[in-house]
């Protein structure tokens, strides 16, 4: 399963990054994205089935095959359900990084990103790593974009001991869904 995620993501971003593919974005794209979403998230084998996100983006560069390389701040706050380990126990994340965006035709831009941070839950804060695909396309007044994305955490925990009995470091993967509305700015 591991390694089928990693060709599916690497794929992906081949499909993000391929010139031919984002010959169709014109310069006047968006410097950004303001994006209000709602997910799901499964982590160590638990889900989370609510959950809100804010992302924000800023375009800092364009490549000569006219990707946009944009920088990316996430936070989210996910709820377990009272039926997990956690006992209903509540997730938040902050995490920053870089994004890749093509354009496509139609005004839907692919993207890829890799972000870094601060996960905390039940008492203890852990740091992380995030890889991510998604796109965001034009609805009604095309002002307004609909995001889609899929995240792939891996959180790193600390060792530690619980009811005396001592535990060693770990680190987990999940994957976090978010559907929800953009914003775009500075077009």
């Amino acid at each position: 399963m591991k390694h089928r995620v990693h060709r599916v993501l690497a794929g992906l971003a081949a499909i993000v990054l391929a010139p031919g593919v984002v010959a169709a974005q014109t310069p006047t794209a968006a410097e950004g994205e303001l994006a209000l979403t709602y997910s799901v998230m499964r982590l160590e084998g638990t889900s989370a089935p609510a959950g809100i996100g804010i992302d924000v983006s800023r375009a800092i560069a364009r490549s000569a095959n006219n990707i946009q390389i944009l920088l990316v701040g996430d936070a989210s706050v996910n709820r377990f359900g009272a039926s997990t380990e956690y006992e209903a126990a509540t997730q938040t994340q902050a995490m920053g990084g870089i994004r890749f965006a093509g354009g496509m035709s139609g005004g839907a831009s692919p993207f890829a990103h890799v972000m870094a941070g601060v996960v905390s839950c039940c008492d203890e804060r852990s740091t992380a790593v995030m890889v991510g695909v998604g796109i965001s396309a034009p609805i009604a007044n095309r002002r307004t974009r609909i995001r889609v994305q899929a995240d792939f955490p891996t959180v790193f925990y600390k060792a530690g001991a619980v009811d005396g009995v001592a535990y060693d470091a770990y680190r987990k993967t999940g994957v976090r869904v978010n559907a929800g509305l953009a914003l775009p700015f500075g077009q």
